[in-house]
């Protein structure tokens, strides 16, 4: 075989990082589930704007965070989701429930109504769950929630 030279070596290279880019992604389901969450929510300050455009990881949309590698199922997965002190209002879609791999989910400081989906039951390694005083849990039979560490807080007053 002939050698590359340079330009067939920067080619195949190239090649290799689209290939590569093109392949990492966010597990469809969670992404579709992102899409779900931002249709029940009113966002009029226009914060999850980047929602509409890109993969969520590795597009950094607003107040998505994930891991910083792939899974073995070959996705990377959403690890945080931060939706706090946004302005949003409306509800929590059930398909919070599909962010499989989710540790952290806050929605503190907005105008959030109704409750917390009974579907974040299905996220095992949910770890922290920051609320609304607004907002309800609602518990599903068998799921046990308690494993969450759930706080509400308040916006804290200026000292003046």
């Amino acid at each position: 075989m002939p050698p590359l030279g340079i330009h067939g070596y920067a080619l195949a290279v190239s090649s290799y990082f689209i290939i590569l880019i093109a392949a990492s992604q966010t597990d469809p389901s969670e992404v579709n589930a992102l899409i779900d969450i931002k249709k029940g929510l009113i966002d009029p300050m226009d914060n999850l704007r980047n929602w509409n455009s890109g993969d969520p990881c590795m597009a950094n949309w607003t107040g998505v965070w994930c891991f910083d590698r792939e899974e073995p199922d070959g996705y990377f997965h959403v690890q945080e989701l931060y939706l706090m002190n946004m302005n949003l209002s409306g509800f929590l879609a059930p398909q919070l429930g599909q962010l499989s791999q989710l540790k952290i989910l806050s929605f503190m400081w907005n105008n959030l109504k109704g409750t917390i989906p009974k579907e974040i039951g299905n996220i095992a390694s949910l770890e922290l769950l920051y609320s609304s005083r607004e907002l309800r849990i609602t518990r599903p039979k068998g799921v046990e929630i308690k494993r969450i560490k759930e706080q509400s807080r308040q916006p804290r007053r200026a000292p003046y």
